[in-house]
C-alpha cells in the first residue's frame, strides 16, 4: 500500500514510517525536518514540507493509498493552531486529489471524556486543565474531518511513553479504558496500521493498557 505519513520525524509518526516499512508499504515520510528518518528503503520517499502550509500538502497527497497524520508539538500548553490548519489543509488536499482514506492522531480528552474508574478520571480531569488549549485545537481538527466527506478515525491514546512495541492494549470506542492511564507510542503506531485493513467510519477510539 502507498502511505502518506504526516508528521513522520518524530514520535508516533516516525514509528508508523519504521513499522509500515517493515510491513512492506511504499511511505512517503512528509516532514519539517526529515533528518531523522531512516536511510537505505527503497520503498521510503522523503518529503520535506510543513502541514499548516497548504500548497506543500497539496503536492505530497495525490497518488497515495491512505493518509497517516501524526502531528505532535513540543509545546502543548499554549495556543495553537497547528492541529486545526493541518487537518483543513489535509482535507482539502485529500479531496482534491480523489485520497478517501484518512488516519489521524488526536488526544485524550478531546471529548472531555470521564471515567468511573478513580485513576482514569483524574489523568482526565488532569489533561483538561493541563493542555486546555491544544484539546481546543485538537476539537477544532475532529469538526473538519467531521465537516468532510472522507473515510477517517481519529485515534485518543493515553498518556504516552516510550515503552515497547507490544500489540497487546485495550481499545474504547467511546469514553476511556477503564483503569488505562497510558500507552506506548510504538503501540499507538501498531493500532494506526491496523486500520489500514479496516473500514474507516467515523470514529474516536481511545487506547490504553
Amino acid at each position: 500500500m502507498n502511505l502518506l505519513i504526516i508528521g513522520a520525524s518524530r514520535g508516533v509518526g516516525r514509528l508508523v514510517v519504521h513499522q509500515a516499512l517493515d510491513e512492506g508499504h511504499h511511505v512517503t515520510a512528509f516532514a519539517r525536518d526529515p533528518s531523522s528518518l531512516p536511510s537505505g528503503y527503497e520503498r521510503l520517499t522523503v518529503f520535506r514540507g510543513d502541514a499548516t502550509n497548504m500548497d506543500d500538502v497539496l503536492a505530497a497527497v495525490p497518488g497515495h493509498d491512505i493518509v497517516v497524520s501524526a502531528l505532535g508539538s513540543d509545546n502543548r500548553r499554549g495556543p495553537t493552531r497547528l492541529y486545526s490548519t493541518a487537518t483543513a489543509n489535509i482535507v482539502w488536499a485529500m479531496t482534491e486529489a480523489g485520497v478517501r482514506r484518512l488516519i489521524a492522531l488526536s488526544n485524550y480528552g478531546v471529548l472531555s471524556e470521564g471515567s468511573r474508574h478513580p485513576l482514569t478520571a483524574l489523568l482526565a480531569w488532569a489533561v483538561r486543565l493541563a493542555i486546555r488549549d491544544t484539546l481546543a485545537d485538537h476539537r477544532l481538527a475532529v469538526e473538519h474531518l467531521k465537516r468532510s466527506s472522507l473515510d477517517w478515525i481519529a485515534i485518543r491514546p493515553m498518556a504516552l511513553t516510550n515503552g515497547p512495541h507490544t500489540g497487546i492494549y485495550r481499545v474504547a470506542p467511546n469514553g476511556l479504558p477503564s483503569g488505562g492511564i497510558r500507552i506506548s507510542r510504538a503501540d499507538v503506531a501498531d493500532f494506526m496500521l491496523k486500520q489500514l485493513a479496516t473500514p474507516l467510519s467515523g470514529q474516536l477510539p481511545a487506547l490504553a493498557y
